[in-house]
């Protein structure tokens, strides 16, 4: 899923504690793709870093799964 970044979101995320990186995932191999051979780049948290006002579309895996 693919939303477009806003301040609201950020907010949000911070105050509901929300998980939606790889590095939140059970399936993160800590690599350039997932367990499920899925490529990690648009979802890992260094991409949507340092970001307040503007930044990168947010990507939520369909596969992502706490631990």
């Amino acid at each position: 899923m693919r939303l477009p970044w806003s301040r609201r979101f950020r907010e949000e995320a911070t105050l509901l504690r929300l998980q939606w990186t790889c590095e939140s995932c059970a399936h993160f191999t800590g690599e350039d793709r997932c367990a499920h051979d899925f490529p990690t780049e648009k979802h890992r948290a260094a991409r949507y870093a340092g970001h307040a006002e503007t930044g990168p579309d947010i990507f939520f895996c369909k596969e992502h799964e706490l631990a």
